[in-house]
């Protein structure tokens, strides 16, 4: 079996802010125009999934907002309420929104292809469905949705329920991983807990993951896995839950390639 290059786990650390009563109206306010977003596309790149699915990730978003946003060079939109319904929605939030949305539709088509085709758990299973109402938060982008000065206040652009704003969250918790010379802060997600009233940042250091073994094999007579071609960069292995999902695809001989 021919070799694929490693699986990266990427480890997330916890980032907790501190916002005040307004802040988290707003943080609420933002998490749910987002959302309302990602359900309008949903609708739209699951009727034009057709010639969309064979694009790649960033053609994909390129030709969705050719048919959702009015520009100079596309003056006329196919679905040129989106504009009217979101005004002035970030276009690095709709882009991230494009990828969230087009994710759950891929999702959803290839379970559909399955059923139809005849793989399911019980012959009388009916089809699966698409659910709009998808719990998504969104990736803030650094510059253009987030800006971080040091360690202890983030600006965050949020929505006000007429405009986007800037505000600034103190920041109460956070780990230290980000403070490793060779680790690099990829884009956060904003996390806001509705019941709580809490929110945080989810962020993850470029460097600081797991990378999975080029091959995991299964001796069955003694009962544990093997590895080889380990990445010599590794120092630390994956924990056992994030192991056990990858073993759970292991093929009829009993090696995986992940």
């Amino acid at each position: 079996m021919a070799n694929q290059k490693p699986t990266s786990i990427v480890r997330t650390d916890q980032w907790t802010l501190n916002p005040t009563a307004s802040q988290q109206v707003l943080s609420s306010q933002t998490v749910e125009v987002y959302r309302r977003v990602c359900r309008h596309l949903m609708g739209i790149l699951l009727t034009h999934w057709p010639s969309l699915g064979a694009l790649s990730s960033q053609k994909r978003v390129l030709a969705v907002e050719k048919l959702i946003h009015q520009t100079a060079k596309n003056p006329n939109p196919k679905y040129r309420q989106c504009d009217q319904t979101f005004y002035k929605f970030p276009s690095y939030y709709r882009r991230a929104a494009i990828v969230f949305a087009a994710g759950q539709v891929s999702s959803y088509m290839t379970r559909y292809r399955e059923w139809q085709s005849g793989t399911r758990q019980r012959r009388d299973a009916k089809p699966t469905v698409l659910n709009p109402n998808s719990g998504c938060y969104l990736t803030l982008y650094k510059g253009q949705c987030y800006k971080l000065q040091g360690y202890d206040p983030i600006e965050i652009k949020v929505f006000n329920g007429t405009d986007w704003v800037w505000t600034t969250i103190g920041i109460s918790s956070l780990r230290e991983r980000h403070t490793v010379d060779s680790n690099k802060l990829l884009s956060p997600g904003l996390i806001f807990n509705e019941q709580k009233r809490t929110c945080h940042l989810s962020f993850a250091p470029l460097n600081d993951l797991f990378l999975l073994p080029t091959r995991y094999t299964l001796d069955d007579e003694i009962g544990y896995f093997t590895r080889s071609e380990f990445p010599p960069r590794c120092d630390s292995l994956p924990r056992w839950s994030e192991l056990l999902y990858f073993f759970g695809k292991l093929h009829s001989d009993r090696t995986v390639a992940v």
